[in-house]
């Protein structure tokens, strides 16, 4: 490799699609390619000692794309299934997500809007 190894994460069954860390660095999202549900869960990683907190089963086609709220909070993830979840990251749990196939095409890429965003999902 380019880079020397620092760690590996073992979890996913197939290559990671994509991946996000939180603001302060303490959490790190990541996805890896599926065609089902079982292959399609975020999982959450802390950083401290690199170890699985969580997985975030919703999606049931590969995660294109996460975000981290401002705040940290919060993680937006948007998938090829044209869904998009919204989990509240200190208690794992779904807190908003779009009715499934919502959108016509597939969601490739999500934001939130500022820092003020994420206080309606409290």
């Amino acid at each position: 490799t380019l880079w020397p190894e620092v760690h590996k994460l073992y979890g996913h069954g197939f290559e990671i699609h994509c991946c996000a860390a939180a603001h302060d660095g303490s959490m790190l999202a990541s996805a890896c390619r599926g065609t089902t549900a079982k292959y399609c869960a975020v999982i959450l990683w802390e950083t401290a000692s690199w170890s699985r907190v969580a997985d975030l089963p919703y999606h049931k086609l590969t995660v294109t794309r996460m975000r981290f709220s401002p705040d940290d909070r919060f993680l937006l993830t948007v998938s090829r299934d044209r869904t998009w979840a919204v989990w509240s990251v200190h208690d794992r749990q779904l807190v908003a997500a779009s009715p499934p196939s919502s959108h016509s095409r597939v969601i490739w890429d999500c934001a939130w809007l500022d820092n003020q965003s994420s206080r309606t999902l409290r």
